[in-house]
């Protein structure tokens, strides 16, 4: 007979001091789980570092029984029979925490219906580790919201797959391999919803945990893109955490109108081509605009990454006809940056300060022309967009 559950310590993640908060009835612990062949991994969050004791039951049983103490904050418990339903919880500070309901179960083998990618943690923000490819045997010991935990043979710790991209029957080679997709960090930069759109657990195949009403503002943390081309999603502050949206939100400072008289004079510029009010729009953010320098922002609509360096030129529009701003230095340099925008609605912001090189503007009408790229699937096709604003 069985000794009674054996629990090993895991210490593989432990929450700082300063990290959790005070236990008490208002703000019980969160207790998490996943579950493995023969194994059920305990975690809490929202609680004191103290010790605590863990205990456990069969569901269809009334009689709790102490499966030990520990001073982690993640426990691994072993020795229980697959198929079967077992009930946890944690005493912390004198208090129980919230019963848990976990069933282990025995490793399953499936196989990718296309090309997937293997990942460390159970979300498309976590790292890629590798792939399968569609016919793949997939070794299963595990499913934690949405993914399967895997037993990978080139890492010695357990990995993640989507669960839709794993089946039981061998696959006819027709299902779309899983999107390749990365996060782009932003520097928490506030847009608006223009519609009410919901909001998503993960940045592919998410839950839909809550809904984005118009004219909120929202913080954007990230963008999401695809096979390093395109956006696709919006990564936002949420609830304390982060979530994801696929539109809906827009850059409020980004601003076009038509004024006439910034595209009056546009000579030819040999291989490039005027794309302003195309894909690609350039706007001046209003409230920067000095007699030295603004901020401008480029959006790219169009289905190719665009690249853009620091170089432009500057115009003055006088006596009904657009003009060159003469320098005032006789040569300068600009740095050979390249900055990426991606497809699908990015938005990239610059600053130019052009008192160096132009001298401090009097009032009047002037116009900026930045010249940028895409990297199509011909080739590069240069092209160039106007700016104008008004220095009053």
């Amino acid at each position: 007979m069985k000794k009674l559950l054996a629990m090993l310590l895991a210490g593989l993640i432990m929450m700082s001091a300063m990290s959790v908060c005070a236990f008490s009835a208002d703000t019980p612990a969160e207790i998490s789980y996943t579950v493995y062949d023969g194994k059920v991994v305990l975690s809490w969050f929202n609680t004191p570092d103290e010790t605590y004791t863990v205990y456990w039951k069969r569901s269809s049983s009334s009689e709790w029984k102490v499966a030990g103490t520990t001073s982690k904050h993640k426990v691994n418990i072993t020795g229980l029979k697959n198929g079967v339903s077992y009930d946890f919880k944690v005493e912390i500070g004198g208090e129980d925490s919230e019963i848990v309901t976990a069933t282990p179960i025995e490793p399953t083998y499936l196989y990718a219906i296309s090309t997937v990618n293997v990942r460390s943690e159970p979300s498309y923000a976590s790292d890629r580790w590798g792939s399968y490819s569609c016919g793949d045997q997939v070794e299963v010991v595990g499913e934690e919201n949405g993914w399967y935990i895997i037993n990978y043979p080139y890492s010695d710790s357990v990995k993640y797959v989507n669960a839709a991209y794993l089946s039981e029957e061998v696959p006819d080679g027709t299902a779309e391999d899983e999107p390749v997709v990365d996060l782009i960090d932003r520097n928490d930069e506030s847009y608006v919803v223009t519609s009410d759109t919901e909001v998503l657990s993960d940045m592919v195949n998410g839950e839909v945990i809550g809904t984005l009403e118009a004219g909120e503002t929202v913080e954007v943390t990230g963008i999401v893109v695809s096979d390093c081309l395109t956006l696709c999603a919006y990564q936002i502050s949420y609830n304390d955490g982060v979530a994801y949206v696929n539109g809906g939100i827009t850059d409020p400072d980004f601003k076009t109108e038509d004024f006439e008289i910034y595209y009056e004079g546009l000579t030819d510029r040999g291989s490039v081509t005027h794309d302003n009010r195309g894909y690609v729009e350039l706007c001046v953010v209003e409230d920067s605009i000095t007699s030295s320098g603004a901020t401008f922002k480029i959006r790219n609509s169009s289905q190719y990454m665009l690249d853009y360096g620091e170089d432009y030129a500057l115009q003055v529009y006088s006596d009904g006809e657009w003009s060159d701003v003469p320098l005032i230095v006789d040569s300068y340099d600009v740095n050979s940056i390249a900055n990426l925008v991606w497809a699908g609605g990015d938005v990239s912001i610059f600053t130019v300060d052009w008192s160096g090189i132009y001298g401090e503007f009097d009032s009047g009408y002037y116009r900026l022309v930045k010249e940028y790229f895409y990297e199509t699937d011909d080739g590069n096709v240069f092209t160039y967009g106007i700016c104008g604003f008004e220095i009053e």
